[in-house]
């Protein structure tokens, strides 16, 4: 689990100019990560996580994808209904900082605690990474 979000954590915050095949390994990496990482337990050690700056990481991740941006969504629960639009950037922001404190719990708290968030969260970053995999799915092989 930590390797796979180093790895994802390297291709969007890292130096190297990032490819989208890289992404979408980094992604799958991710999915298979959550199946293969034991449940854990929460932390009962008293601690104030990382605070979260939405903007901060926005500004960091959007120069790095100039090609990704707005896409449309569904909800897969209704047969018929409205698009909604999804935002590339804002999946991987979203992504990047629930796996930021998966970090930050891994480091500080241990694996157990990460574990356990990391499972814990996945409702949130899971459904950004599963549709950011979906856009760019279409994004890379139907142009």
């Amino acid at each position: 689990m930590i390797a796979a979000i180093r790895s994802f954590h390297d291709i969007v915050f890292g130096p190297a100019a990032p490819e989208l095949p890289a992404l979408v390994r980094a992604l799958d990496a991710l999915a298979m990560a959550y199946h293969e990482t034991p449940e854990g337990a929460a932390s009962e050690q008293g601690f104030d996580p990382p605070e979260r700056d939405y903007v901060a990481t926005r500004a960091r991740i959007a120069p790095r994808f100039p090609d990704l941006g707005f896409y449309g969504v569904t909800d897969p629960l209704k047969i018929e209904g409205d698009f909604m639009l999804g935002d590339a950037i804002d999946d991987l922001c979203d992504i990047a900082n629930e796996l930021s404190e998966t970090r930050w719990r891994w480091d500080r708290l241990g694996p157990d605690d990460a574990h356990w968030h990391f499972h814990d969260m996945y409702m949130h970053w899971g459904r950004h990474m599963r549709e950011l995999q979906s856009f760019l799915n279409a994004y890379l092989f139907r142009r």
